[in-house]
C-alpha cells in the first residue's frame, strides 16, 4: 500500500463528501464496494470485457483526438500511439483481458501492448516529464472511474 500524503487524505475525504452529498450515504456506500470488487460476475466477464474496450477506446479517442484514419471497409482505425498506450493500459487495469487479447482489438502484438502499457506506467509516475500526456490521461481515467460507478450501481 503507498504512504498518503495529508493532502490526498483531505482530496480523498472532500471527494467522499461529495459523492455522499450528491447519492446519499447508502448508495455512496455501494459506489464504493462496487469500486473496490471485480465489477461483472465471472459469467459477464466477456461482455463486461467488451463494453469497457468500446467506452475507453471511444472516451480516449476524444480525449486524445486519436483517430488518424479509418480503412476503406471501415472495420478497423488507426489509433495514435497515446491512445493506444492509455487504452492498453486501462484495458490491462480493469478488465480480465490479455495482453494477447488486447492486442488483437488494434491488431497488434502482445509485446506491443505490454510495451506501451509499461511505457504508460512510466510516463504517469514522472508527471512533471510528461505533463500534455498525463494531463489527457488524468481526465480519461476520470471518466473511466465515473463510468465504472455508473454501471456498478
Amino acid at each position: 500500500m503507498e504512504k498518503i500524503t495529508n493532502r490526498e487524505f483531505l482530496d480523498l475525504q472532500q471527494n467522499i463528501d461529495k459523492l455522499v452529498c450528491k447519492f446519499g450515504i447508502s448508495k455512496a456506500i455501494d459506489i464504493l464496494e462496487q469500486l473496490s470488487k471485480d465489477p461483472i460476475v465471472e459469467k459477464a466477464k466477456k461482455q463486461w470485457d467488451q463494453l469497457f474496450f468500446t467506452f475507453i477506446l471511444s472516451e480516449a479517442s476524444s480525449i486524445f483526438e486519436g483517430a488518424n484514419t479509418i480503412e476503406d471497409d471501415g472495420s478497423f482505425k488507426k489509433y495514435s500511439k497515446e491512445v493506444r498506450m492509455a487504452s492498453y493500459y486501462l484495458l490491462k487495469q480493469h478488465t480480465s483481458l490479455s495482453y494477447h487479447q488486447i492486442g488483437q482489438h488494434f491488431n497488434d502484438a502482445k509485446s506491443v501492448v505490454h510495451y506501451h502499457t509499461n511505457k504508460c506506467r512510466e510516463y504517469i509516475s514522472m508527471p512533471q516529464l510528461n505533463r500534455p500526456f498525463v494531463k489527457k490521461y488524468t481526465v480519461l481515467e476520470k471518466s473511466i472511474l465515473q463510468f465504472i460507478a455508473k454501471i456498478s450501481s
